[in-house]
C-alpha cells in the first residue's frame, strides 16, 4: 500500500499558567494508536524541562524559552516545569496528528531574532524533507509586546491550529502553532503575520513522516477458480493401493466464477489428498510471505517502513520477515 500524510486528528488545545509544576491535560479526543503522535510546543518568559516521557524536538532559549516537545502512542498528561521553579508567563500549544511514522529528523529548523519589534514571523526555510508524503508543522514563539497579537494570517498551504497569549511587557508571551499536509519533498519557508508588534520572534519546524499501512504483495501465478460438479455413478473403478480396494465414481467437473468446493466423501482416498494439499499450499504461503496476524492478540501485521517488517500495532511484535 503507498505511503499516505500524517494528519491533524481531535481538536487542538491550548494552554495559558504561570506556575511551576502545572500539568495540562489535554480533552481534545481524536485518534490514539502507535501511529499518534502529540506535538506539545511551548512558549515561556523562563526555560523549560522537557516534560517527563516526551521528547525533545527543539528549542530556541534566548530571551525566552521556545520548545517543541512530542510523544508517540497518544498521550493526554504533561506536568510543565519551570526553571528554577520561578511563576512566569507560559503557554503551551497541544497538536494531535496521527498516521506518523515518527519525525523527520533532518528537516528540523530553528530560526528567532531579538530585540527587533515586527509584526511577522522570522524567515524560516527548512532544509529539504525527506519525502512527499509529510506534515509540516511550524510554532512562532512571541515575546515582550504592549498589546497581545491579534488577526494572525499563515502562508499559503499552512493552517492555524491553536493560539495562545499571557501577560504583557517585558513577560509576555505569544504561540501560534500552524500546519501544512500533505508537505515535501522542496523545502518549506512558512510564515505568519499580525497585528501588534512583537519584540522577540522565534520560528519553530518540524516534519513528521508519513506511515505505509502495509507492502506491496507480488502474485507469483494465476490463480483460476474452479467449482466442482456433482459426481454421477458411472462405473466402478477398483483401485488398491497397500492392498485396499477403494470404488472411485468420477463425474463432470464444471468451471464456474466461484470459489466454490463441493464436499468430498469423507474416509476416501481424494479426501485425504486434498487435506494434504491443502496443508502444503498454507505452508508455502506462510513462508513466502510470512504471517498476516499477530501470534498474541490476532491483530492484522502493519508495515513499518523503518524496520521493512510488518509489526502489530497494539503490542508491538514484529515479524521475522
Amino acid at each position: 500500500m503507498p505511503v499516505t500524510a500524517p494528519f491533524v486528528t481531535g481538536t487542538p488545545q491550548s494552554f495559558s499558567f504561570t506556575a511551576t509544576g502545572t500539568v495540562v491535560t489535554y480533552t481534545g479526543g481524536g485518534t490514539a494508536n502507535a501511529t499518534t503522535y502529540d506535538v506539545l510546543s511551548i512558549n515561556s518568559d523562563n526555560t523549560v524541562t522537557t516534560p517527563s516521557g516526551w521528547t525533545l524536538a527543539t528549542s530556541r532559549v534566548v530571551n525566552q524559552g521556545a520548545y517543541i516537545f512530542y510523544k508517540s502512542g497518544g498521550t493526554t498528561t504533561a506536568t510543565i516545569d519551570l526553571g528554577g521553579g520561578i511563576s512566569t508567563s507560559t503557554d503551551a500549544l497541544w497538536v494531535r496528528i496521527t498516521n506518523s511514522a515518527g519525525a523527520d529528523s533532518g528537516a528540523t529548523t530553528v530560526t528567532g531574532v531579538d530585540g527587533s519589534p515586527g509584526t511577522s514571523s522570522f524567515a524560516l526555510t527548512s532544509a529539504a524533507l525527506s519525502t512527499s508524503t509529510e506534515l509540516a508543522l511550524m510554532f512562532m514563539a512571541g515575546h515582550n509586546f504592549s498589546s497581545a497579537p491579534t488577526s494572525p494570517s499563515w502562508s499559503s498551504g499552512y493552517t492555524e491550529q491553536c493560539e495562545a497569549t499571557i501577560g504583557t511587557g517585558g513577560s509576555g508571551t505569544y504561540g501560534n502553532v500552524g500546519v501544512k499536509t500533505p508537505a515535501g519533498t522542496a523545502a518549506e519557508s512558512p510564515s505568519v503575520s499580525w497585528t501588534n508588534s512583537v519584540t522577540n520572534r522565534y520560528s519553530l519546524f518540524v516534519a513528521f513522516l508519513g506511515f505505509d499501512a502495509g507492502g506491496t504483495i507480488t502474485p507469483d501465478g494465476i490463480h483460476i477458480p474452479i467449482a466442482l460438479g456433482s459426481p454421477s455413478v458411472s462405473a466402478a473403478i477398483t483401485v488398491s493401493p497397500s492392498g485396499l480396494a477403494v470404488p472411485v465414481a468420477l463425474g463432470a467437473p464444471a468451471v464456474g466464477t466461484g470459489a466454490v468446493v463441493t464436499t468430498v466423501p469423507g474416509g476416501s482416498w481424494w479426501t485425504l489428498k486434498a487435506i494434504d494439499d491443502t496443508n502444503i499450499e498454507n505452508a508455502r504461503q506462510e513462508w513466502r510471505e510470512g504471517p498476516v496476524a499477530c501470534p498474541n492478540d490476532g491483530e492484522p501485521l502493519l508495515w513499518d517502513p523503518r524496520l521493512k517488517k510488518r509489526r502489530c500495532p497494539y503490542d508491538g511484535w514484529i515479524s521475522p520477515r
